[in-house]
């Protein structure tokens, strides 16, 4: 039997239960198309813009991941090898449907879905990464340290670290590479290296590994993609105590 389920986005998020909106999902009233009819008068008339979801109740279910930061998951076997899964962080709503699940339904597919490949269906691309200074200054690390081995110009390895770890707070590429450069040009002091043909080869070197920089910015997953892999963890373990 398909049931319908009213949403609201309209700067509050939150699903109709009956009387009045929630923020849990798991709380939303499912009704027939008679009770949505007589649920949308008045709705209406307050001037809500309002989403209307079905969903097959008969093949439904519905999980609370989190009561703290209201995650929840419903997952629907839509025909034989067609299952959904929509997950909700508050009102965001993040959905995809497999097509191709074989003779499994959607627990027992999800129940085996590796999270990055679970991840990647549910996020959109533009949410999945994000630059990383602390990533980026790894990499620049390790590669000035192939050059520089710890014990060598120990004055100007302290200095550089220093410079190089207020690099940590840039909050993208364009500007970590322009403080990267900045820092180059203007802030370490080669004048530490005593050795005067050593100062010259270190600071052509340091000059050269702008372009190095660029070549070797990092990404890390963001919070959306991370959370998004938390709330997998936890239906999968909601999902084999189930079965169990």
């Amino acid at each position: 039997m398909i049931k319908y389920a009213i949403y609201t986005g309209d700067s509050i998020g939150k699903w109709y239960d009956g009387s009045d909106w929630t923020s849990d999902r798991s709380k939303a009233k499912l009704m027939t198309s008679s009770d949505l009819d007589n649920a949308l008068s008045p709705i209406l008339r307050v001037g809500y813009n309002v989403e209307i979801k079905a969903y097959n109740v008969d093949a439904v279910s519905t999980y609370k991941l989190s009561s703290k930061y209201n995650w929840s998951a419903t997952l629907e076997d839509i025909r034989e090898g067609v299952g959904r899964v929509s997950l909700f962080i508050g009102h965001r709503e993040f959905t995809y449907t497999w097509c191709a699940m074989g003779s499994r339904g959607i627990k027992d597919f999800l129940k085996e879905a590796d999270s990055g490949y679970f991840c990647d269906k549910l996020c959109p691309f533009d949410k999945r990464d994000e630059f990383s200074a602390k990533v980026s200054l790894r990499a620049i690390k390790g590669y000035i340290a192939q050059e520089y081995p710890y014990f060598k110009h120990l004055k100007f390895q302290k200095d550089m670290r220093k410079h190089l770890k207020m690099l940590e707070s840039e909050g993208d590429a364009e500007s970590f590479i322009d403080s990267f450069k900045d820092m180059v040009e203007y802030s370490l002091d080669f004048r530490l290296i005593d050795n005067r043909s050593d100062r010259i080869e270190v600071e052509s070197f340091f000059k050269k590994l702008i372009p190095y920089a660029w070549e070797n910015l990092g990404t890390e997953p963001t919070s959306t993609y991370k959370t998004l892999a938390e709330m997998h963890k936890k239906l999968k373990a909601k999902l084999k105590r189930e079965s169990e």
